[in-house]
């Protein structure tokens, strides 16, 4: 059998660097990149949000007591509904514990996918059958029709909510940091895409 490791020819593969290496290299490029590019960047970056991007005080008031309401509901429902049907069902202390935050999600997600469900078939949009639609007729600072800007409110305010149920409510687990950092980014995925319409 030939071995590959002597071969120097045109079909020759570069062995797989260590770590290491492959941050040196591409710490190297990354800041050569930086260095070279004098129009980019992060004053790009901030001049690109200072004019595309609209949110106004009300809409960030209005996500916040979204926020704290999906708090609310969700303690209402834990104390009223969630744990007596766990003691009902004389489930297990360890499952008596995971029900409430389990039921809640169910509550939520049915409610937030139905919402969805209704936007896609039964109103007049046609993000379902042409993507690309979302992007027609798109400026800078367009009003957001009334119907997507509730959904925007449903997901991000349900994710701010996320956000410190995973810390103060929900029962702490190996991945618990890891979702935090997960719903930190889902918010921010979502509020810059209502941002920049």
């Amino acid at each position: 059998m030939d071995s590959l490791a002597g071969d120097t020819g045109p079909g020759a593969v570069e062995p797989m660097p260590g770590y290491l290496d492959l941050i040196t290299k591409a710490s190297t490029v990354i800041m050569g990149a930086w260095r070279d590019c004098a129009t980019c960047g992060l004053e790009l970056s901030k001049r690109t949000l200072l004019d595309n991007a609209y949110i106004t005080m009300t809409e960030i008031a209005l996500f916040f007591f979204c926020a704290y309401l999906w708090t609310q509901i969700r303690w209402r429902l834990t104390e009223s509904l969630f744990k007596p049907l766990a003691r009902w069902w004389r489930l297990m202390p360890k499952d008596a514990a995971k029900m409430p935050e389990s039921a809640w999600k169910l509550v939520f997600y049915t409610m937030s996918w139905s919402y969805s469900t209704y936007l896609l078939f039964f109103t007049s949009y046609s993000f379902f059958h042409d993507p690309p639609s979302v992007f027609y007729n798109w400026k800078s600072g367009m009003s957001v029709p009334t119907d997507i800007a509730i959904a925007y409110l449903i997901q991000g305010s349900f994710y701010g909510h996320s956000i410190y149920a995973t810390i103060y409510m929900d029962a702490w687990r190996k991945d618990s940091a890891v979702m935090v950092v997960h719903h930190i980014i889902t918010l921010a995925l979502i509020c810059f895409s209502f941002a920049f319409r």
